[in-house]
């Protein structure tokens, strides 16, 4: 190679050298500017980075801040809670005690509402009983005993019972019935023959005279008032203790009934009614008893054979198969005083509610011996069935209208008419009753006659009646 060639190569090279050292100076510059650039990008970065360290470190310091408060809240907030328990249970204990005073003072209200009632009572009685004519009353009462003691049209007479074979006395004797009109004609004949004075009622003194036994009760159910002639004198009850025995029946039925109806109301349920008529309406309440003899829509089939019972009523009339509920032996014990239907009844509810009912009013006769009473007793008896017939519309309902139809109505509900009566009559060896509650308007009154005018019949009635109108009298002059 020439030295031309090797100079151009060389100066080649050397210019390319320079361009490499050039383009070198270049990107070193460059490179040395973007590093700067970068740097102070690096700063810039770290400069932020130390400002959201910072910011970090302020909400670090917040947030352990916040959790105290938290935590501090926190603990209020439990301690609150508990003191709100406290006081809860405070309030539910003041409120205890407070329930407890309240119950306390409404009794002490409520027994001294009696206490002004009992006094409003004895207000009215004075003003009722106190303030009329003592002196007319007093008389009334001397012509009632009067009458009781000398107006019967039979008195019983001893009739000596003679030995069959040697026909003296045997010292025993039969009590017969003998008509006082007739004993007044033999005496008046006796004095004839004697030539001796006829004085009227002499009959009277003779030993084997046995006057009638005859007691009375009376009680103004508005002022208790009351009067008796005899009333504590005991007899057999006859069926005058079908109504109070049929009133312990029914009033512990009802009693039943409001118990199992008062849990549904408790539970807030109501009773489940069915439809028992066929008409598309449910209207009978489905009563769940505790006691399944309670139901008196249960049915009894008569049978002559094992039910039949001789004596009063209507049932041993009818023919066998007839179909009885319980409810059709109440109507027909009370209104038809029938014996089979009352059996039934004693027979399905025993006599345990009716010595209750004795204990309950102190009708002491009756709980000595289940067919005795006093005349005194059958008031108390009877003011029970009062009270029940006005206080429960259905039960005491039932028993309201069967009284009021009650048969043989010719002493009390005749002698007071026309007052309408409840009442229950009875009529059995040594004992012809009547006893009742006369409705004298808004003034009602209990009415017990009691004797052992067994003979029954239309003067003895018609003498029964006149004591009834008197009593009649007696309690109609205290509203006059």
């Amino acid at each position: 190679m020439d030295k031309k060639k090797t100079y151009i190569i060389y100066a080649a090279l050397g210019v390319l050298l320079a361009l490499v050292v050039a383009v070198g100076s270049v990107m070193i510059a460059a490179s040395k500017k973007k590093n700067d650039e970068l740097g102070d990008k690096l700063d810039d970065l770290g400069k932020q980075g130390e400002q959201l360290n910072d910011a970090i470190d302020s909400l670090e310091s917040h947030r352990s801040e916040l959790e105290k408060s938290k935590s501090q809240l926190e603990s209020e907030v439990a301690s609150l809670k508990s003191q709100l328990a406290g006081l809860e249970a405070k309030l539910a204990d003041a409120g205890k005690s407070y329930e407890d005073e309240i119950k306390s003072l409404k009794a002490q209200i409520e027994q001294k509402n009696a206490e002004i009632a009992s006094l409003e009572a004895d207000i009215a009685k004075f003003t009722t009983v106190y303030t009329i004519d003592i002196r007319k009353q007093a008389q009334l009462i001397d012509e009632l005993v009067e009458y009781i003691e000398s107006a019967c049209p039979y008195v019983r007479v001893k009739v000596p019972i003679l030995d069959e074979k040697t026909g003296e006395e045997t010292g025993e004797y039969n009590l017969v019935w003998t008509k006082v009109e007739e004993l007044e004609k033999e005496a008046k004949k006796n004095a004839e023959q004697n030539n001796a004075e006829y004085v009227e009622g002499s009959w009277r003194e003779r030993e084997d005279i046995v006057y009638p036994r005859v007691s009375v009760y009376y009680e103004d159910l508005a002022t208790g008032y009351h009067f008796g002639y005899n009333e504590d004198e005991v007899y057999n009850s006859a069926s005058v203790i079908k109504a109070p025995y049929i009133c312990s029946v029914l009033e512990t039925i009802a009693a039943d009934e409001k118990r199992y109806l008062d849990s549904l109301d408790a539970k807030g349920e109501s009773p489940e009614r069915v439809d028992s008529d066929g008409d598309g309406i449910a209207e009978t309440t489905v009563i769940k008893w505790s006691n399944p003899s309670y139901d008196l829509s249960e049915t009894v089939i008569y049978n002559k054979a094992t039910m039949f019972k001789a004596g009063s009523g209507k049932i041993q009339e009818m023919d066998d198969g007839t179909e009885f509920s319980y409810y059709d032996f109440i109507k027909y014990a009370l209104e038809y005083s029938d014996n089979i239907a009352y059996q039934q009844l004693r027979k399905r509810f025993g006599f345990s509610t009716m010595t209750s009912l004795a204990q309950k009013v102190g009708a002491s006769s009756v709980l000595k011996n289940g067919s005795n009473m006093t005349a005194r007793d059958a008031g108390k008896l009877f003011k029970e069935i009062w009270r029940f017939v006005e206080s429960d519309e259905k039960y005491g309902g039932i028993m309201k209208t069967s009284m009021q139809k009650a048969n043989h109505t010719v002493i009390i509900p005749l002698g007071v008419s026309p007052s309408k009566a409840l009442h229950k009559y009875g009529w059995d060896t040594d004992s012809y009753h009547d006893a009742g509650i006369v409705m004298s308007g808004d003034k009602p009154y209990v009415l017990a006659v009691f004797s052992d005018l067994d003979k029954g019949g239309d003067e003895i009635n018609e003498y029964l009646r006149g004591i009834v109108k008197l009593l009649n009298q007696l309690h109609r002059n205290f509203y006059q």
